[in-house]
This record gives structure tokens, sequence and C-alpha cells, in this order.
């Protein structure tokens, strides 16, 4: 028998222990590749869950940088608000501005009318003054008249209380008359000087006109104007004889 010869057994034990080192070495080399996949696996994981980090991160600043461009979003509308106010504000203050120089002509085309008007009441003042002073002129004549008339009138009562005697004869006027002739005109002004110590009271009628009276102060002269060549004058005093006069 064969089959329990030390060969046999040597061969046996041999190819064991060749079996036992390749599975050995099989056994480890899985192990090894084991462990290297689960090395990857890890890695893998690392890098997943930085990935992961990272997607996060950028989520995070997605959702910043969207809240920032909407931030952005609501201060462009406040400004853009702001803006149309200040537009709106303009506008209004142009058209404030406009109002204010319409206004400011209004007021000069009034400032104008008001000097217009100023130069014509100043103008008509200085009329009515001047009519005024005619009028007072007027009033001093009339005034000189009256008194004139007056002292006629106290003269004639006087007279007419106390006539003189019949028998008395009448004194020569103390008056002296001369006549001008007007210039580039047919008419001639008399002039009538009062050549007696006192005031005289004197009548005077034209061609048989209406009598002409009034009293002139010692060596002042009284005029007639606008007197024809060849008129009669008669010049009269009370107790003086009447002086006949020629216009020539």
């Amino acid at each position: 028998m064969h089959a329990g010869s030390p060969f046999a057994v040597r061969a046996t034990v041999f190819l064991l222990a060749v079996a036992a080192i390749v599975l050995a070495f099989v056994a480890y080399r899985e192990k090894a590749e084991l462990a290297d996949t689960r090395t990857q696996l890890n890695q893998a994981n690392s890098e997943m869950t930085q990935a992961k980090a990272d997607a996060d991160a950028n989520k995070a600043q997605v959702t910043s940088l969207q809240t920032q461009v909407a931030s952005d979003g609501t201060r462009d509308t406040a400004l853009h608000g702001q803006l149309v106010a200040a537009q709106a504000q303009v506008t209004d203050f142009q058209a404030q501005v406009a109002k204010a120089q319409a206004a400011q002509a209004d007021l000069r085309s009034q400032l104008d009318a008001a000097k217009s008007q100023s130069a014509g009441l100043q103008s008509e003042l200085g009329r009515a003054n001047d009519g005024m002073a005619d009028v007072r002129k007027q009033l001093d004549q009339a005034n000189a008249h009256a008194v004139d008339l007056q002292a006629q009138i106290d003269k004639a009562k006087s007279d007419a209380a106390n006539p003189p005697p019949a028998a008395a004869a009448a004194r020569a006027l103390p008056v002296s008359a001369t006549f001008e002739k007007a210039f580039l005109r047919r008419t001639y002004t008399m002039h009538v000087r009062n050549q007696g110590s006192g005031p005289l009271a004197i009548n005077i009628t034209v061609d048989g006109g209406a009598v002409k009276s009034a009293t002139v102060n010692a060596g002042a002269t009284y005029d007639v104007s606008d007197l024809n060549a060849g008129s009669s004058i008669v010049v009269s005093s009370d107790g003086f004889e009447a002086s006949n006069l020629t216009v020539k």
C-alpha cells in the first residue's frame, strides 16, 4: 500500500502549504483592496460632505445675494420715488417762479399806470392851482371894485346930505389922459393919471355908453382899452368940471 508513504504525505503537506499561502495572499490582497476601497469611500464621503458644505455655503451666498438684490431693488424703488418727488417739487417750484414773475410783471404794469396817473393828477393839480390863482386875482379885483363902489356910494350920500353952494364954481379935474395905440391893431388904450394929492373917484363914458367908475389913488393910473380912433370920452368926478376927450 502506497497511501501512507512519506513522499505522498510530504506532497500533500506541500500542496496544502502552497494552497494556504495562496489563500493567505488572496485574503491579504482582498483585505488590502477592501481597505483601499474603504479609504476611497471615506474620501468620497468626505469630499461629498465638503461638496455639500460648499453647496450650502454657495446657497447661503446666493440667498444673501438675492437678499441684497431685493434690498437694492427696494432702495432703487425708494430712490426712484424720491426722484419722482424731487421732479414734482422742481415742476411746482417752476410754476411758482412763473407765477411770481407774472405777478411781478403785473405789479410793474400797475406801478407804471400809477406813475402815469400821478403825473396826470399833478398836471391837473397845477392847472387847478393856476385856475385858483386866477379866481383869487378876479376876487381881489372884484373886492377892489366893490370898495370903489362903496366909496362912490358913501361920497354920493355925503354929497346928497351936504350939497355944495349953487354959486360955487366947479374946479378943474386933476387928471391927465394919454392915448397909446395897440401894436399891430387899430385900437387905443387911454391912460388916466390922478395928479391930485388924494384918491379920486372918476366916471368915464365912451361915446355916451355905459359909465365905468373907478377910484384912482394919488399918482396912480387907470387904463381903458379897446378904444377906437375918434371916439368921444367924458371923464368926470363929483365937484370937478368934466373933461371931454377924443381918441386920436
